[in-house]
């Protein structure tokens, strides 16, 4: 039994890319379950939109500022002494730097000891595993889920954001997940006109730069500053600290620390190997040389080879990810169920829930899920959809499986 029951939300991206519909509907959802404490499972803040240089708690007061009636429904709770939790996605990750949460409970003018938790990784309830999680997406784990990265850490997807879309007034692209450049690079000149040529030169120069960066030696000491933080979080959030080791083992090798990785999902070996068929193709009509024409069959050959093997190399791959990785995760700790944010999209599986976005919605409306006392999951709507019990829970009291049994 729980003693308070939960509503979970994730994926609000408070910021230029929310419908402006979406804070008013998660407000009414907040009050209607008044007694019911709140998960906001991530990505609540669009902070990765901002330079790195803004301080994330100017940015999250002044996203709360834009949107009213969400942050009036959030401090209400606070104020009657129900928790308010706010779980670390990949697009604000810098929610758990200690200052966040202080400026918030001054600017809702709450005591320190307001029941609000900022930044949190994981949490647990009637036995069911919650996290945002990005920490199994290769293109968006970062080193490690209790550090928050820097500028020259960041995973691949929010350096992108940061260094790429944003700067180029591009957020059409924000949630484009499934995007090849190509096809983005097509889009650019459609969506942008005169500016598309500024989003395709940062693209090429920031990706450069990732490549550079992606090291292992790169991150070591973030790696390291993370490992020294899991015993005190286990104390905290009521987990076993050799949980959540086996967590961390079975979380997704963060892309950016591979430089092949990274150089393949950016999809730089078919912008080489166009570059280099059309310059030789000029090349090869302007002075007749054979070499020229030699350099363009071999690499025109080498992008249809590529193409071959599939023009999204990484299409529909996050979704079957997520749900391997709730199976493994659901097994390591003995969950009764493990729910996820992240992917946008809604599903229930045995042993897994999605959320999906509660910005963006699904074919019936804005939905969030229910913890109910007895330990159930429910799916509710911010329409007038009835809701959705879902049978998705596993056993209980289940023996832990060893990590090493377990497929990554």
């Amino acid at each position: 039994m729980l003693n308070r029951p939960t509503i979970v939300l994730s994926d609000l991206h408070l910021g230029p890319t929310c419908p402006p519909a979406a804070s008013i509907a998660a407000a009414r959802v907040v009050e209607r379950h008044p007694e019911h404490e709140v998960f906001l499972m991530g990505d609540t803040f669009d902070l990765s939109i901002d330079p790195l240089s803004m301080d994330p708690a100017r940015s999250v007061i002044g996203s709360l500022e834009k949107n009213p009636a969400l942050s009036t429904a959030l401090q209400r709770k606070l104020e009657r002494g129900v928790p308010v939790v706010l779980f670390a996605g990949n697009h604000d990750a810098q929610l758990a730097q200690p200052h966040v949460r202080e400026k918030i409970l001054a600017r809702w003018s709450l005591p320190e000891s307001a029941p609000l938790t900022c930044g949190l990784w994981c949490a647990r309830r009637a036995g069911i595993h919650f996290e945002h999680g990005h920490i199994y997406d290769p293109d968006n784990a970062p080193t490690h889920p209790l550090v928050a990265p820097s500028q020259n850490t960041e995973p691949l997807g929010v350096t992108l954001m940061r260094r790429v879309l944003a700067p180029s007034r591009a957020l059409y692209f924000a949630h484009a997940h499934e995007l090849t450049p190509l096809k983005g690079l097509g889009q650019a000149f459609v969506k942008l006109g005169v500016r598309a040529p500024e989003l395709i030169a940062r693209y090429y120069i920031e990706s450069a730069r990732i490549v550079a960066g992606a090291t292992p030696a790169s991150f070591s000491a973030e790696l390291w500053q993370g490992e020294q933080e899991v015993v005190a979080y286990a104390q905290t959030h009521g987990f076993d600290a050799d949980e959540l080791r086996r967590l961390l083992q079975s979380r997704a090798v963060p892309r950016h620390h591979q430089r092949e990785a990274v150089f393949k999902r950016l999809y730089l070996d078919r912008s080489i190997a166009t570059a280099a068929w059309w310059s030789s193709s000029l090349l090869g009509l302007i002075t007749l040389q054979p070499a020229y024409w030699a350099i363009t069959g071999v690499s025109l050959g080498s992008l249809m080879l590529s193409l071959s093997r599939g023009k999204n190399r990484y299409g529909g791959s996050l979704l079957i990810r997520m749900q391997t990785a709730a199976t493994s995760v659901a097994a390591l700790v003995g969950a009764r169920a493990v729910v996820f944010g992240h992917t946008h999209v809604e599903e229930s599986h045995r042993g897994y829930v999605n959320t999906g976005s509660f910005a963006f919605g699904g074919a019936l409306g804005r939905s969030y899920l229910i913890l109910d006392p007895e330990g159930t999951l429910v799916r509710a709507f911010d329409t007038d959809q009835p809701t959705q019990e879902l049978d998705v829970l596993l056993p209980a009291n289940r023996e832990q499986l060893p990590v090493d049994s377990m497929v990554a």
